[in-house]
């Protein structure tokens, strides 16, 4: 959807500049999504002209079908109500992230915005990565700090979540062995469920790092529903987020240390932006604690 916008707004405007102008879009991002998007639909969409761009039959065509969508953003949003807003929301998401809260999220804004339609996109980190630097979606939703992110001078990134951790285990577990003083470097003596090979894994380790600790685990899980289970099951102690264990039979084991949080945010393009995703950052940001 973001290069159909960018398309959207110099077909309206026609000419590439003044769209640039007017929209605060880089005007060589503009060019580059316009080709990109010839490319993807096989169609030529616009003529070059010295007086800028007109469109082809095709493109009038696709610039029609796109106003009903576009119009309320470009001309006066005030006069389309939330209930009547139309268009796609393409969310990128890797496994893991925030499950619960980022369900609750897209639930209100289907809500408000029933008429709008919500694609979720999961996978790995580096096809994420991929998929919103070629603008195949509108939004990417990740751990954060990442440097990978930082790294592109388009892109923007802000953290709307910010999580406590926490030791846990099962109530059996808990109610069978004086868990009461004891500290992260005692955790050593228990059979430990840590995540595998991720972000998270990647701050506990930070965490353990800074301390001089090392924390080893016969078992571990890319899934923490999956960590969960296992956990609940057996004499083990697990590793996971606070929200994640809420209204679970699991219970949080005090190491009388403040454990690492885990922050979550956005990730998006400022030069090719889907109107809708800023409405869904508006609605998550009045419902965050997080200073936007």
């Amino acid at each position: 959807m973001p290069l159909y916008y960018d398309f959207y707004i110099v077909a309206r405007e026609g000419n590439i500049t003044q769209a640039s102008l007017i929209y605060h879009i880089a005007q060589p991002t503009l060019s580059k999504n316009i080709r990109l998007l010839e490319e993807e639909i096989k169609i030529p969409l616009f003529s070059r002209t010295n007086k800028g761009v007109e469109l082809t039959l095709e493109g009038e065509k696709l610039y029609k079908r796109l106003d009903s969508i576009f119009c309320s953003f470009c001309c006066n949003d005030q006069e389309v109500s939330d209930e009547e807003t139309e268009g796609s929301l393409i969310v990128g998401v890797t496994r893991n992230v925030v499950d619960s809260y980022l369900g609750k999220y897209l639930s209100l804004f289907h809500q408000k915005f029933p008429k709008v339609k919500i694609i979720i996109d999961m996978n790995s980190p580096e096809m994420l990565k991929h998929l919103l630097s070629t603008h195949k979606i509108d939004i990417l939703i990740d751990y954060l700090p990442n440097a990978d992110y930082f790294a592109g001078s388009d892109l923007i990134v802000k953290t709307f979540g910010k999580f406590d951790t926490c030791f846990a285990c099962s109530k059996d577990f808990f109610n069978s062995h004086d868990l009461s003083n004891i500290t992260v470097k005692d955790l050593t003596n228990y059979d430990l469920v840590l995540p595998g090979p991720s972000r998270r894994r990647q701050f506990l380790d930070d965490y353990l790092q800074e301390r001089n600790l090392v924390l080893q685990s016969q078992v571990e899980f890319q899934d923490w529903k999956f960590a969960l289970e296992f956990v609940l099951r057996s004499d083990s102690i697990g590793y996971f987020i606070k929200e994640e264990i809420d209204k679970t039979e699991l219970v949080p084991i005090n190491v009388h240390s403040e454990l690492p949080k885990v922050c979550f945010g956005f990730i998006y393009s400022k030069n090719s932006f889907n109107p809708i995703t800023s409405k869904f950052i508006q609605l998550i940001s009045n419902l965050s604690d997080i200073d936007f």
